[in-house]
């Protein structure tokens, strides 16, 4: 049985997925990578003020597209992976859910633009050209999701985290020398803006080369196949809304309470403890099909060797990455900043420490959502949701920086403990370490 345990992940690779995972694993470093260099020379380029309004935009609009593809893109990752083959054949129903979520998606962005037009008009915070980000966002996000759904993994991840920062880079600096001046915040809106675009061509042109085997398809019946998705969808939207709010809304509020600065030295903390749970971000996408997949075979502890060897890699590389993270921090920042570092670095350990207790518990959202259980998950996200957002509004109007990751920091604790022990109650699996080391 430990033999069985010990080759279970390497197993998983082999089937097929080895060169994927290695190519996957690539992308996310290179994607870390970029994302931080994209920082940093953006930085450059323009003020910490324009920066940090800029940063306050986008967040704003991160947070209200997740409203416009409410639960859209976990449930074309889980429709697809259930109804296609590791080819992209399709071998059951489903066809309608693309359709419905662009349906879905295309009212609710008009919603959400007319959010972001008031939120510009009256409160002169970003800059009016962010408002166009929203459709451009959604209709990336809806590709991105039926590309990981057909398994096509490395394609779903290419066009956000390397295109859009590797466009942001490169584009951003031939405008400033063209322009001969720093950029403004609207300069790099509209730059993300063309980014989006280029990453939805990009992901129409990777959809359009797909094999597919339509013939002899079995639709559903669309009054059932519809009603099944949208519930669905709002089960899954729920959560995947609180986890983009969890992730989103320290900087919200530090944008509203505080200076555009200290948005900009907020975003370089998180920006760093971000990427302590890396592996946590390469197995999601791995694990997220598998569990699907066999949750639909009925199959599920076929996977427990998997989990508990993706357990013990995870974690290592989480405390690896914060090990560096409290060695080196403090130099980073300062270079980054070209100046006091402190407060950057006080969020880097503080929000760090609550990313590693995230990575130390594993794929355990996914897990969740994927083998039925999304509306479980969905009350314990909305839960962690209002805590978090009362914990940051108390302790930044305090404490300032320190009370965000603080707030973020416990939030990320309760969240993740939380899933943990329902998931082990309702599955009898479970992705964290504990569980992974606890076995006999």
């Amino acid at each position: 049985m430990r033999g069985q345990d010990r080759s279970a992940l390497t197993r998983l690779l082999r089937s097929g997925k080895s060169a994927q995972a290695m190519a996957l694993a690539g992308q996310k470093m290179a994607g870390q990578a970029l994302a931080v260099a994209s920082t940093i020379v953006l930085l450059k380029l323009s003020s910490a003020q324009d920066y940090g309004t800029y940063i306050y935009a986008f967040v704003l609009v991160q947070i209200i597209a997740i409203f416009s593809t409410f639960g859209l893109v976990p449930l074309l990752v889980r429709t697809h992976a259930r109804t296609h083959d590791e080819s992209g054949r399709r071998i059951d129903g489903g066809a309608e859910a693309m359709g419905f979520a662009i349906i879905v998606t295309a009212l609710l962005s008009v919603v959400g633009v007319a959010v972001m037009w008031l939120l510009a008009t009256y409160t002169g915070k970003i800059p009016p050209s962010a408002i166009w980000l929203l459709p451009a966002l959604g209709i990336l996000r809806l590709l991105g999701g039926k590309l990981q759904g057909l398994g096509r993994l490395q394609l779903s991840q290419l066009s956000e985290a390397l295109l859009i920062p590797l466009f942001m880079i490169t584009a951003g600096a031939g405008l400033s020398i063209m322009l001969g001046r720093s950029l403004t915040a609207d300069d790099l809106v509209r730059l993300y803006f063309a980014a989006l675009i280029v990453c939805i061509l990009f992901c129409v042109v990777a959809l359009s080369r797909r094999k597919s085997a339509e013939d002899g398809e079995r639709p559903l019946s669309t009054h059932e196949g519809y009603r099944s998705l949208a519930n669905t969808a709002f089960a899954m939207g729920i959560g995947a809304s609180v986890l983009v709010l969890n992730r989103q809304v320290d900087l919200l509020l530090v944008g509203t309470f505080l200076t555009p600065e200290m948005v900009a030295y907020y975003k370089v903390g998180a920006q760093i403890a971000y990427l302590v749970p890396f592996g946590l971000q390469i197995g999601s996408v791995i694990l997220a099909r598998e569990f699907a997949a066999s949750a639909a075979r009925s199959d599920l502890f076929r996977l427990k060797g998997t989990l508990r060897q993706a357990a013990i890699l995870i974690t290592a590389i989480a405390l690896g990455v914060y090990g560096g993270i409290v060695l080196l921090g403090s130099l980073v920042a300062s270079w980054m900043l070209a100046g006091p570092s402190t407060p950057t670095h006080m969020v880097m350990l503080i929000l760090g420490a609550g990313l590693l207790f995230s990575a130390m518990a594993g794929n355990i959202g996914n897990l969740l959502n994927m083998t039925g259980n999304h509306w479980l998950n969905s009350r314990v996200m909305i839960t962690s949701a209002v805590l978090n957002l009362a914990l940051n509004y108390v302790l930044i109007s305090w404490i300032g920086l320190a009370g965000a990751a603080i707030a973020t920091c416990l939030t990320l604790i309760f969240t993740n403990l939380t899933q943990v022990i329902f998931a082990r109650r309702t599955i009898g699996l479970s992705t964290d370490i504990v569980y992974a080391l606890s076995r006999k």
